[in-house]
Formats: C-alpha cells, structure tokens, sequence
C-alpha cells in the first residue's frame, strides 16, 4: 500500500461522504494538504488537513469499508501527523464522531470552551449537534 500526497482536495468529497464524513458543502477551510492510501489503484483511505491561524485542522479521515479494521486508519493518520510535525505543528485538532482511532493516536478530548479557533462553529450550529450527533473536538498532545 502507497501513501501519496493528493492535491485533488474537492474530488476527495465524495469519498468522505460516501463514509458518512459531513462535508457536503466542502471543505470548511481551505485544504493545506491531502494524502491517499492506495492498494493498487483502489483508493482504501483519504486524510486532509488545514490551517487557520496557528491551529492545523485535520478536516476529514476515512478508511473503505471494504478495508476498515486493517490498521490504515491509523497509519495515514499517523502520516499526516508526522508532515504536521515537520512543519512544526503546535496545535493540531479534530472533530470527531468515534473519538477511539483519536485516543489510541495522542489526541485528548477538550472542553468546547477550550478550543483554540472557532473554526467548529458550524458543527455546534448544527441542528443535530447534541441530539442525534455527538462530536468529540479533539487536541493533539504529541507524546
């Protein structure tokens, strides 16, 4: 399996939304960067992230179902964390929906009031936000 970086940002859309990823209207800030695993030709997972200000925003994550439970969620993750600390990343954050792959990677759940940006402000507008949606904003502690 080949992790490449992807530059093709918008055409990744379908794919996170087709792995329930909320994305429909785009990206919610401009993509710095995106990386795809592939098996062969087959797209198996996508992770793009951005930044606003000084906090680095990992805007979406997913695996194929088809290629879920192998450990690849973890390692494009891991990827992109290890690009991010290349670029000197001192915060890095998260909304996630299944805070585990998160927990088991150095990420910790922080308070709404502790996020750094208000970059989730739509996630918190969202008529579904604590009612049938339950996010997690999450903070890398680099270990």
């Amino acid at each position: 399996m080949n992790i490449i970086e992807y530059k093709n940002h918008n055409s990744l859309i379908s794919f996170y939304l087709s792995r329930g990823i909320e994305i429909s209207e785009g990206f919610e800030n401009p993509p710095i960067f995106s990386y795809i695993a592939l098996d062969d030709d087959i797209l198996v997972a996508a992770i793009t992230c951005s930044k606003v200000d000084d906090t680095f925003i990992i805007e979406a994550i997913a695996v194929s179902e088809r290629y879920e439970r192998q450990k690849i969620g973890t390692k494009i993750l891991n990827f992109a964390i290890n690009k991010l600390d290349s670029m000197n990343a001192k915060n890095i954050i998260l909304n996630a929906k299944n805070p585990v792959l998160f927990e088991k990677n150095g990420f910790v759940i922080i308070n709404r009031d502790e996020v750094p940006i208000d970059v989730y402000s739509y996630c918190f507008e969202c008529p579904n936000y604590k009612v049938s949606c339950f996010p997690q904003i999450m903070k890398y502690v680099k270990k």
